[in-house]
């Protein structure tokens, strides 16, 4: 069906998972939508035709933590990580189940499609591995193979001390590809490391004195990178010697996210309400407090230009700021609960959010103003944007829900 965004008043709604559904991706040419959960099944459903799935499979024995796809002229792709150990990989118009990779001794934490028939995937073990997604050959591994955090009982000093230039010693939280054919991983173990994708060897070794890494982002113009740390703590090393340059204690509570703007400006934020910007061309300078809300913190979302910025909080609201003027944040309700999802659409126009009160909303962005607001049934876990202003998410209750926006028009 085709509607008018102004009175859109259907959306299609997926049921069949029996658990939450944990992530979610929509097909570029807007087809199908792939949806995972915690029950371990990865189901395909076609947009508009039938209410029951397409294509469900049950190949992983965990539950499966994120999706990820890759569209080519020849090949549509979709890769599911799960905590049974593996990662999996569907291709082709029906979705079908083509291989599987093996090789982490625990869940897998990350995927990161290379869009070249490779993917790399990282796990809670500490390793990396590289994949031919075509074969599933492995090609190498990045990283070690120790199994477990490593303060783990009967684990060497010594033994972790010689590996810390190998890999890391506990889960991945997060893989980020760089320029150069380079990769950035960052840990539970505190550091953050630069990968050689080729060779498989570490570059650099970023050791952080705040604990777990659990946001990252790198300024390709500085060379820089920079983390955030479940205290609020903020690094900002040099890429090319491993010099940390600054660690600042930025916020008071858990990050909930960062990016860096193309103006080389580092925008943090944290669950109690804070939001700041730190200048990365003058370190010696404090962070700014642009926002500190009376409210906690959720969701954070800047746009595909780097220029716009949308927070959700505990009570509902959605908070706008546009970062190339002075002008206050913009606040307006679109919730009945807390905001646990965000997401931009291509163009920057519209914001997605999902909510624990178990509402998909629909805003116009620059006129701050509530389009529409659906109800999915039950609280919002996950929430993706597509290529082509597609967004899916998923729901406690295991239900799907996609609404597309192409040109002006809806298309449920």
């Amino acid at each position: 069906m085709v509607y008018d965004p102004r009175d859109i008043s259907r959306l299609q709604t997926l049921h069949g998972h029996s658990g939450a559904v944990t992530t979610a991706a929509v097909d570029p040419a807007g087809r199908w939508v792939a949806s995972a959960g915690a029950d371990g099944t990865v189901r395909f459903w076609t947009v508009g035709e039938r209410r029951a799935p397409t294509r469900e499979w049950q190949e992983h024995t965990g539950a499966v933590t994120s999706l990820t796809h890759r569209s080519t002229p020849d090949e549509v792709a979709v890769v599911s990580a799960s905590r049974d150990r593996t990662a999996r990989v569907w291709v082709g118009d029906d979705c079908k189940y083509r291989l599987t990779f093996r090789g982490h001794l625990g869940p897998v934490t990350a995927i990161l499609d290379l869009d070249d028939d490779r993917v790399l995937s990282g796990g809670a073990d500490g390793t990396i591995w590289l994949w031919r997604s075509s074969t599933g050959e492995r090609l190498r591994r990045l990283g070690n193979t120790l199994s477990g955090p490593a303060n783990a009982p009967g684990v060497d000093s010594l033994f972790l001390d010689q590996l810390a230039r190998t890999g890391h010693t506990d889960a991945i939280t997060r893989l980020l590809a760089v320029s150069g054919n380079r990769l950035l991983s960052a840990s539970k173990d505190g550091t953050v490391r630069l990968w050689d994708i080729e060779q498989g060897d570490v570059l650099r070794l970023f050791t952080s004195s705040i604990g777990s890494v659990e946001h990252l982002d790198a300024c390709e113009s500085l060379d820089l990178l920079a983390s955030g740390g479940p205290a609020g703590d903020v690094q900002v090393w040099q890429r090319t010697d491993e010099e940390l340059l600054a660690s600042i204690k930025v916020h008071n509570s858990r990050i909930i996210g960062l990016a860096i703007t193309p103006d080389n400006k580092l925008i943090s934020a944290s669950r109690n309400g804070q939001v700041c910007l730190l200048d990365l061309t003058r370190l010696d300078s404090p962070p700014v407090v642009l926002l500190q809300h009376p409210r906690s913190l959720l969701a954070f979302a800047l746009d595909r230009a780097g220029r716009r910025l949308v927070l959700g909080d505990h009570s509902g609201s959605l908070l706008f700021s546009n970062l190339d003027s002075d002008t206050a944040f913009v606040e307006i309700g679109a919730h009945a609960g807390g905001v646990r999802a965000l997401a931009w659409d291509d163009a920057g126009r519209l914001v997605f959010s999902g909510g624990h009160d178990g509402r998909l909303a629909v805003t116009v962005a620059e006129e701050h103003r509530l389009l529409t607001a659906y109800s999915v049934g039950a609280p919002v876990t996950t929430l993706h944007a597509g290529q082509r202003n597609d967004v899916a998410c998923g729901t406690t209750r295991g239900a799907i829900v996609r609404l597309t926006l192409i040109e002006g028009a809806a298309h449920v």
